[in-house]
């Protein structure tokens, strides 16, 4: 008994913590949402610390020096040497420079241990079921989140005519939730073009797209049809029909949401305007609006006319001319490009180890930036708030080459653990995961958001795990000598029936 409990106690644990720390936020639907997410943020970083100790004694093995990655042991290692440095050689020492090493202790060392223990490919595909139910039940809390109106994000409704909301599920914002269905979004990509004729797995692809537009993210989309677009070509160069079609029906989907094409429209909008693309190659996709609100919603909606004709609607409509770049109001841009210019003020008199780790929040709490930044032309009189940009906020509080080792740390998973020659397609996938990481935190603090960072390194590091790719290769060797066994048989059978 107590063997065969050693043998899935790495799956049970991994799915466990996959599973709360995805939908542990479902709480908030029935206790008080700040509260929940408190409880939530210490229960991650207290799961993950009995999550790796147990791991580490239930596979020893594993970690002696010749079977561990050492390469990715001494990055670490000295990754979370340096952040300690920063605690003391920043602004100050408190308890939130503890608790940023912590964060950041858990975080990398979790995803090295789940990177390096063994595990058989039926413990894969029981942990990719976890993520993909764990996923479903998300996004369906948060369908049912935007039709029953319950804790539903309603401010910036005007934005986008038609919707009724913005949904963050079981996670703490809609912009953080948009960035988790991208993290799901790389892995069905991954699983539909080794397995296409997954049904079901198709289905929530569809969901994860809808998911997004529900979110209203405009950054959440953009990375979204990133991964859309490189998915379509691969599965159209493997000529995966199934796959294709899924791709193009998501998008359908997507854009006959009402307010979605306006939303979709501003993130275009922003492109354009920061690559300075001419008025003449600007695509509009709110002409689908006009076919969507005559052909499709004015038969559900008797009262259609009466409210495109409203002033309120009117005005909105007015704000959502995709050739105005004015779509976002000025107001949001410009606060977050002031976030971020006090976040840069800080790199630049803190360039080598920051105000120290965690210091950010200590700042955000009492402030006093004015005592740390020399900077005349900054309104320091204004609240200040996070820098809304990942790479900013982590450079300010251990500087660039702590920020440069973090993410050292995260590539150094895979990086010998995977076989670029033996599987492509997977060296390929967790090269996107970075990807789309980095672009996340464009617009978010993505490595201070602990439900989106653990999620994001958990399901990193399984794909990374060394165990779990050699016998992927295995079963590659495996299913070419079936397919070559059934040819050998059918032209047998043709030789036979001639």
């Amino acid at each position: 008994m107590i063997v065969k409990l050693k043998e899935h106690l790495n799956k049970y644990i991994i799915s466990f913590l996959i599973f709360t720390f995805t939908l542990f936020g479902f709480l908030s639907f029935f206790i008080n949402k700040d509260v929940v997410d408190s409880i939530l943020n210490y229960y991650i970083i207290f799961a993950s610390g009995i999550a790796i100790i147990m791991l580490f004694f239930n596979n020893l093995n594993d970690f002696k020096w010749k079977n561990v990655n050492k390469i990715s042991l001494i990055i670490i290692g000295i990754t979370i040497i340096w952040i300690l440095m920063t605690c003391f050689l920043g602004i100050r020492t408190g308890i939130e420079t503890l608790k940023g090493l912590v964060n950041y202790s858990c975080l990398l060392v979790l995803g090295f241990v789940i990177a390096n223990i063994s595990l058989t490919q039926k413990d894969r595909a029981f942990l990719l079921n976890t993520i993909f139910l764990s996923f479903f039940l998300c996004v369906l809390i948060g369908i049912w989140q935007y039709f029953s109106g319950v804790n539903l994000i309603t401010y910036s409704n005007y934005l986008y005519p038609g919707i009724l909301g913005r949904i963050n599920s079981t996670f703490y914002i809609a912009t953080l939730l948009d960035k988790y269905f991208v993290i799901i979004s790389v892995v069905l990509m991954y699983y539909l073009l080794t397995k296409p004729n997954s049904k079901f797995c198709q289905l929530l692809y569809i969901f994860c797209g809808i998911g997004i537009c529900l979110t209203f993210s405009r950054s959440g989309f953009l990375i979204f049809a990133f991964v859309s677009a490189i998915f379509f070509l691969i599965s159209l160069f493997k000529k995966q029909v199934l796959n294709v079609i899924t791709v193009l029906l998501t998008l359908i989907f997507m854009l006959l949401i009402p307010g979605s094409t306006s939303s979709i429209q501003s993130g275009l909008n922003y492109v354009y305007s920061a690559l300075n693309i001419p008025n003449s190659l600007r695509l509009d996709i709110t002409v689908i609006d006009s076919f969507t609100d005559k052909y499709i919603y004015s038969i559900f909606d008797s009262d259609n006319e009466n409210n495109t004709n409203s002033d309120s609607d009117a005005d909105a409509n007015t704000n959502s001319n995709p050739n105005n770049n004015e779509l976002v109001p000025n107001y949001s841009v410009n606060t977050r490009n002031f976030y971020k210019s006090v976040g840069n003020a800080l790199i630049k008199k803190y360039p080598i180890f920051g105000i120290g780790v965690g210091n950010y929040s200590y700042l955000v709490n009492t402030q006093n930036f004015e005592k740390y930044i020399d900077d005349s032309s900054l309104d320091l009189s204004t609240k200040v708030l996070y820098p809304h940009n990942n790479n900013i906020h982590v450079a300010a509080e251990i500087g660039y080459f702590g920020l440069f080792l973090v993410i050292a740390s995260i590539i150094s998973l895979f990086i010998v653990n995977v076989n670029f020659k033996k599987n492509k397609l997977l060296f390929f996938t967790l090269i996107l995961f970075i990807f789309c990481l980095l672009l996340s935190g464009y617009t978010e603090s993505v490595f201070n958001s602990k439900q989106y960072i653990f999620i994001f390194i958990i399901v990193f590091s399984l794909f990374s795990n060394k165990s779990i790719n050699r016998n992927y290769c295995k079963d590659l060797v495996e299913d070419k000598n079936e397919i070559k066994v059934r040819k050998i048989k059918k032209g047998k059978e043709k030789v036979n029936e001639k």
